[in-house]
């Protein structure tokens, strides 16, 4: 599916909003009071912050791999992206939103 969606267990586990925005299956999710990481099959991982239960994309990151993302962890504002190309990569600065660009060189070693 193409579409994440956020859930409100208070009113009776009723679907409270769908973010759209990936162009293919969403197969990963990271997810802290603060921001939303998701990543996909159309290759990109897509930021979402969250306020005062507002959710907006903040930053789409493109070129990360060549194949889907299949998995993703989030530590401070490195990234770390797993792809069934056999290559996982972990991006230093990747949710810090004091950098414009979308695209990182990985860490390297």
């Amino acid at each position: 599916d193409k579409v994440i969606r956020i859930w409100d267990d208070r009113e009776g586990f009723q679907c409270r909003e769908l973010l759209r925005g990936h162009t293919g299956t969403v197969w990963s999710l990271y997810a802290d009071h603060e921001k939303l990481v998701s990543g996909g099959a159309d290759r990109t991982v897509r930021v979402w912050a969250i306020r005062r239960r507002k959710i907006r994309c903040a930053r789409v990151l493109t070129n990360l791999h060549r194949r889907s993302i299949m998995c993703l962890d989030v530590d401070g504002t490195a990234l770390a992206t797993g792809s069934p190309d056999w290559v996982v990569r972990v991006w230093p600065h990747a949710l810090d939103f004091t950098s414009r660009s979308n695209k990182f060189p990985p860490k390297s070693g």
